[in-house]
């Protein structure tokens, strides 16, 4: 199953400002983790630190893989597993991000960040629609591993959507976090597109063996 996966991708400085690509074409030497149809491009702007915007995430069809790149400033980033079946169902990691580094995140995981300096922005690719209907705000203070680092920052910047958002343990029944990225896929390609793949190359081995028994016989005439 897909993993959250800190990226190393540098943004460039110089008396100008900042330059900070993020690639839309991966393939060669970009993760194969990275081929998803992006279709939004999301821009957050926070004026100060310690701004904490989570823990969100989409459900069902509307669910959502997020790559995260922070342009200017850094923040600490929340994920929490909630694919249902997965080996590491509720499991609660954290990641520095800065300029020079951006964040893949999954579908079905919940996702959330607090600023650690003024003037943050922080851009994320989106794979899917924004659907309000389908959207979920869990409550950061329900997790003890959030709540232990978010408590260190103050005074916390935060909106009352978030502040009223409801605890994990009342909402995990009606979570529908089904994984996207089952077991019989690998890097964002399904088996079935593997099997097809290497039935490909066994075929054309198959066909240059042939070659080669042709070459052999028709030597062995002379």
């Amino acid at each position: 199953m897909e993993k959250a996966t800190l990226i190393y991708n540098p943004t460039f400085k110089d008396n100008r400002g900042v330059f900070a690509p993020l690639s839309l074409i991966f393939g060669g030497d970009k993760l194969e983790l990275l081929r998803k149809d992006w279709i939004q491009s999301n821009i957050s702007y926070n004026p100060h630190k310690f701004t904490f915007r989570g823990m969100h995430l989409q459900e069902g069809p509307y669910a959502q893989t997020k790559l995260v790149k922070v342009i200017h400033g850094a923040i600490i980033d929340f994920v929490v597993d909630l694919r249902v079946g997965s080996p590491d169902y509720l499991k609660v990691q954290h990641f520095i991000v800065d300029s020079n580094s951006e964040l893949y995140v999954p579908k079905g995981f919940a996702h959330g960040f607090i600023t650690t300096e003024d003037d943050t922005i922080v851009q994320y690719l989106v794979d899917n629609v924004y659907s309000k209907d389908s959207e979920r705000s869990i409550l950061w203070a329900s997790f003890p591993e959030i709540k232990g680092i978010i408590e260190q920052y103050t005074p916390l910047i935060i909106s009352n959507k978030d502040i009223q958002a409801t605890p994990i343990d009342e909402c995990i029944n009606e979570l529908n976090t089904e994984p996207d990225f089952g077991t019989n896929e690998w890097q964002g390609r399904t088996i079935n597109n593997l099997y097809n793949s290497n039935f490909g190359i066994v075929l054309a081995g198959s066909l240059m063996l042939l070659m080669l028994l042709c070459l052999v016989i028709l030597n062995f005439l002379k």
